[in-house]
C-alpha cells in the first residue's frame, strides 16, 4: 500500500478487514505443507538408505489374499496377506517372505518385487517397491503417499487465504467493500 493514493474510506476498510493477515495465515499453511512434504521425502530417502546393509534379489508373489475382518461393532478392516518366494545368492533353496500387516492392496499373485535380505540370514528380509518420487526402493508396506493428501489440504487452505486476501483487496480498491460503521 506504500506509494499508492487511497481515500480515507479505503484506508479504514483496509484497517478493518486487514487482508494482510489473510496473506500471513496463507503463508503459514503453505509453509506447513512444505515442511510436511520435505519431512515425507526425507523419510523416503532414509528408508531407502537402510537397504545398503542388505543384498537384494527378485521375488515372486506366490500367494495374495485380502480378508475382511470385523474388529468392532459394524466396523470392518481388510487384512492383506502375502507370500513371496525368492532365491538368495549363494543358497540352493527358496525362501519365503510372509506378511499380513502392510497395505498390500496393490499386490497381485505373480507380481515380481525386489526382496532385500541379510546375507548371513535370508529369513530377515523385506519386499521393496520403487518410489515414484525419489526413484529409490523403499519398503513396500509403508504408505508414504497418504501424507501427500495432508500436504494437498494444507496447500489448498493456504491458497484459499491468499485468494480471499486478493478478493478483499480488490473489492476495497473498487469501493465495493466499505469499513463497518
Amino acid at each position: 500500500m506504500a506509494g499508492k493514493k487511497y481515500t480515507e474510506e479505503q484506508l479504514k476498510a483496509f484497517k478493518a478487514y486487514d487482508p494482510k493477515s489473510d496473506r500471513v495465515v496463507g503463508c503459514i499453511f503453505v509453509f506447513a505443507a512444505m515442511v510436511v512434504l520435505f519431512f515425507n521425502i526425507f523419510l523416503r530417502y532414509k528408508d531407502a538408505e537402510k537397504s545398503s546393509a542388505y543384498k537384494y534379489t527378485d521375488g515372486t508373489v506366490t500367494f495374495f489374499q485380502q480378508t475382511k475382518r470385523k474388529y468392532s461393532y459394524h466396523r470392518y478392516r481388510y487384512v492383506d496377506s502375502i507370500s513371496v518366494t525368492f532365491y538368495p545368492e549363494g543358497y540352493d533353496r527358496k525362501f519365503f517372505f510372509r506378511d499380513s500387516d502392510g497395505p498390500y492392496s496393490f499386490v497381485r499373485t505373480g507380481d515380481v518385487f525386489r526382496v532385500y535380505y541379510k546375507e548371513d540370514d535370508p529369513d530377515e528380509c523385506y519386499i521393496a517397491k520403487e518410489d515414484w518420487i525419489t526413484g529409490k526402493y523403499i519398503h513396500a508396506d509403508k504408505s508414504y503417499n497418504s501424507v501427500l493428501g495432508i500436504v494437498a489440504v494444507l496447500t489448498c487452505v493456504g491458497l484459499f487465504f491468499f485468494a480471499d486476501a486478493a478478493r478483499v483487496t480488490s473489492r476495497i480498491k473498487k469501493g465495493k467493500l466499505k469499513a463497518p460503521e
